[in-house]
């Protein structure tokens, strides 16, 4: 699964390129990409300061290392920068393990999966 998520990755940046308002994070490790966290934000007026997690994955053998802790620190930099007030990330609702990382990461759980977390510092 590690290196689907991987090719997933390359032929997104590689078939769509880029586009305005996203952004890959890549965590490297022993000269290889590790994993990567795919950011997106909203920049037209309903969704104005909106950032969104759409994907955070990191390969099996790297996990536990902070890697993960480390693309979320560092997007969140990055969209505070922005000038984002939220970042919200979804997880399905059998994916405890995601829901605790992201507790632990400073989100606030919503509602069925869905977490956020305010950059201007309020709960």
């Amino acid at each position: 699964m590690g290196d689907e998520h991987m090719r997933f990755y390359r032929s997104r940046v590689r078939l769509d390129g880029l586009k305005s308002g996203q952004k890959i994070f890549i965590a490297k490790a022993k000269g290889e990409a590790a994993g990567f966290l795919w950011l997106i934000w909203y920049e037209h007026m309903r969704h104005k300061g909106v950032a969104c997690i759409e994907e955070l994955f990191v390969k099996p053998g790297f996990r536990q290392r902070g890697l993960g802790r480390a693309l979320v620190s560092n997007a969140m930099r990055f969209s505070k920068k922005k000038g984002m007030l939220v970042v919200f990330v979804v997880t399905g609702r059998h994916m405890i393990r995601a829901q605790r990382f992201y507790k632990k990461a400073g989100f606030h759980h919503m509602t069925r999966g869905c977490f956020v977390r305010n950059l201007n510092g309020n709960a």
